[in-house]
């Protein structure tokens, strides 16, 4: 496709596979999604994509009709998740973790403030230095925690990837 120069051919109901190298400085924890669309189409549809290892991911769509179809990928630091694998390894050494549950704690008010009851519950048990240690990471560990921010992941520093790629969606006789 000479970087994007030329489109990519596929019939109707052929998937189109994406590869893509997305990495950061550091050990951050990096996220990348697919956005895809019909030509013309106001929205992006976005698939997560996959780590395959070494800042490879992969995603795929299927496209279904005849026509015009644009591609592109987006990565950023998953702020929350690189917070929560630092915590991780610190609690399990037993080291005090205290700062970092008060960081943890700023972040998901960031995240409660566009719509999160149940987020400010989390804030005030995570800053709660009244409370068993262990309970505090306990909660920050848990998997409805790392669910609903994964909802609301911040991508105010995501980086796109500046071409918008193509494919041509032709009939099946095309392909001979």
């Amino acid at each position: 496709i000479d970087c994007g120069r030329f489109p990519i051919k596929r019939t109707a109901g052929e998937e189109v596979v994406v590869l893509a190298d997305v990495h950061s400085d550091g050990h951050d924890v990096v996220v990348a999604t697919l956005l895809w669309r019909r030509t013309g189409d106001g929205c992006w549809s976005e698939i997560p994509m996959e780590p395959l290892g070494n800042d490879r991911w992969k995603a795929r769509f299927t496209v279904a009709e005849l026509g015009e179809y644009e591609y592109t990928i987006e990565g950023w630091i998953d702020r929350f998740e690189t917070w929560r694998v630092e915590l991780s390894k610190k609690a399990d050494a037993g080291q005090d973790v205290s700062s970092e549950l008060l960081e943890g704690a700023a972040i998901v008010r960031r995240a409660a403030q566009s719509d999160g009851e149940g987020l400010t519950q989390t804030v005030a048990a995570l800053e709660d230095t009244n409370a068993v240690m262990a309970a505090r990471v306990s909660r920050a560990l848990a998997e409805p925690l790392r669910s609903e921010m994964a909802r609301r992941t911040d991508r105010t520093h995501a980086t796109r990837y500046d071409r918008v790629l193509k494919v041509t969606v032709d009939r099946a006789r095309a392909r001979f």
